[in-house]
């Protein structure tokens, strides 16, 4: 849905560093169906080496804040 054309940018883009910050963004937003999306992005083999490090480190990311989840009041009692 809504983040095709974001991925789609993510492919194909000339602007590495774009390409990066949208990955970064997208990890950080995690809108629904985004491991799926970019499990997508890593099957495809043309991702440049570095793209596919991020889009690994996103969807790792991810995975941990679902197993461990940070509520507000834990951030603000962690200081």
């Amino acid at each position: 849905g809504a983040i095709r054309p974001l991925l789609r940018i993510i492919e194909s883009h000339a602007n590495m560093e774009l390409r990066l910050a949208l990955i970064r963004l997208l990890g950080s937003s995690q809108p629904p169906d985004l491991v799926f999306q970019f499990q997508r992005l890593l099957a495809n083999n043309s991702l440049p080496l570095e793209l596919r490090n991020a889009v690994r480190e996103a969807v790792a990311n991810t995975n941990v804040n679902k197993s461990h989840p940070v509520s507000s009041a834990g951030l603000l009692n962690s200081k």
